[in-house]
């Protein structure tokens, strides 16, 4: 049966592709062979078939859940069960994506490999392309959950300081001992907090650059004779490697591959979590979804004042802070300026009813869908809402803006492309791919709107 190949290292390989395709006969034996085909001849066009683009693919098929490889004769089997083994050792250089080594690195080596490669062939070599772009932030926010996974495990260790205990009768609990799990390395349990924390200081050995534990605390198997050691082996359930060969012997190699970048400096992780995401947006390249700055620009032009209204529970929940956002929105403010297209507001609101820390855990008027946002910027820039215009992605958007009073609302695709579906519960004037597509629409060109 023929096929139709996608490669090569183009940039559109990179992005999803649907391909749609028609035949005709090519044999003169064939009866239905036309040495001169018209139109007719030809057969009906297939229904559109989705080709996931390159970074898509390996990220789908290399994951916590299923066997790297498929061929599981020629090659061994992936035992690890745990996600933070599964994670493994932080990047230091990209890897081989072949059979031969595919099992010996970490999810993060892997994806980090999969993101630079992808970069190399779009950004960084000068295209702005918004389906690869989508590939490199779908990469990044894969990079961000595992770091987030073991940011959570050091600050879950960091938060309780007992020693969990079990029984052959499967009694379990939590004990406070007079030692603690990395005793030997740090002079007191307070220190080990810390550390679990924000990481070690550098006056301790070994130093805070060495691979692959760097600044987070080693494997505590230091010999001494009131060292954590036991209560480093019993916390942590360190166990054989399973896919090695017993020596019936616990020791730091078990704990290295069950930990492989050590314990602790959650804020770190933390930070490295955004870094991905950062390193995207601070590139001329790469738009978060491109066309929006030509279309704001339209828009300004048109006499409409812009103005960003977001909800950003992050802050609420403890993932940033308000002078996080604050720099930010400076760096919007700058990039929308350059492009003559000025922000006139920015509003948005930190809390979350439910999941949030004090005092932003509060049932509020300005969380989208509740129209406090929209009415505040309305009163303080003298806007006429009934002749405003609302674009969003998000249902709660379109919400805000009808209990708002704007008279024209209109839902985006999350990502830049495809096409939204308004439902009985969104109240849309329409629907587009794109901010883009949404102000070639609204707004012919050389066309004057009067100011909202």
């Amino acid at each position: 049966q023929p096929r139709q190949i996608i490669g090569g290292a183009g940039i559109q390989a990179l992005g999803d592709n649907y391909v749609v395709m028609r035949y005709r006969p090519v044999s003169p034996s064939h009866p239905l062979y036309a040495a001169s085909p018209g139109n007719s001849d030809w057969s009906e066009w297939t229904e559109p078939a989705l080709a996931e683009g390159w970074i898509k693919r390996v990220l789908a098929g290399i994951n916590p859940f299923n066997q790297r490889v498929g061929d599981l004769f020629n090659n061994r089997v992936n035992t690890d069960v745990s996600i933070l083994t599964q994670a493994g050792k932080r990047w230091e250089g990209d890897i081989a994506l072949n059979l031969d080594t595919i099992n010996n690195y970490g999810l993060i080596e892997i994806y980090e490999t999969v993101l630079r490669r992808g970069r190399m062939l779009s950004i960084e070599s000068g295209y702005n392309y918004g389906p690869a772009n989508d590939a490199l932030l779908l990469a990044a926010g894969y990079l961000s959950d595992l770091y987030m996974l073991v940011g959570n495990e050091a600050w879950a260790d960091a938060a309780n300081p007992t020693i969990g205990i079990g029984t052959a009768d499967k009694t379990y609990g939590d004990v406070a001992t007079s030692l603690f799990a990395f005793k030997g390395q740090v002079p007191t349990l307070l220190d080990e907090e810390l550390s679990l924390l924000r990481g070690r200081d550098d006056f301790l050995l070994p130093g805070v650059e060495v691979s692959p534990v760097y600044n987070r605390l080693v494997w505590n198997y230091t010999r001494g004779i009131d060292s954590g050691e036991v209560i480093y082996a019993l916390n942590y359930n360190v166990k054989e490697k399973a896919d090695g060969t017993p020596d019936g012997v616990i020791n730091a190699a078990d704990a290295a591959w069950m930990f492989p970048q050590g314990h602790g400096d959650a804020y770190g992780h933390y930070l490295t979590a955004l870094k991905g995401y950062f390193s995207l947006l601070m590139n001329e390249q790469f738009d978060w979804v491109p066309g929006v700055l030509p279309a704001a620009t339209r828009l300004h032009r048109a006499g409409y004042a812009l103005v960003v209204v977001t909800n950003q529970s992050g802050i609420g929940r403890g993932l940033y802070s308000e002078a996080d956002f604050a720099a930010l929105t400076d760096w919007m403010r700058t990039e929308f300026q350059a492009a003559d297209a000025p922000l006139a507001g920015v509003y948005h609101c930190p809390h979350h009813p439910v999941d949030a820390i004090a005092p932003y855990r509060i049932a509020c008027d300005c969380r989208k869908p509740a129209p406090g946002m929209l009415l505040r910027a309305a009163r303080e820039l003298d806007l006429d809402l009934s002749r405003s215009l609302m674009f969003g992605d998000r249902e709660s958007d379109l919400q805000a803006a009808q209990a708002a009073g704007v008279q024209r609302r209109y839902l985006l695709a999350t990502d830049g492309s495809g096409s939204p579906k308004a439902s009985a519960t969104v109240p849309a004037d329409a629907c587009f791919s794109s901010l883009a597509a949404a102000v070639e629409k609204i707004l012919p060109v050389g066309s004057e709107v009067g100011s909202a």
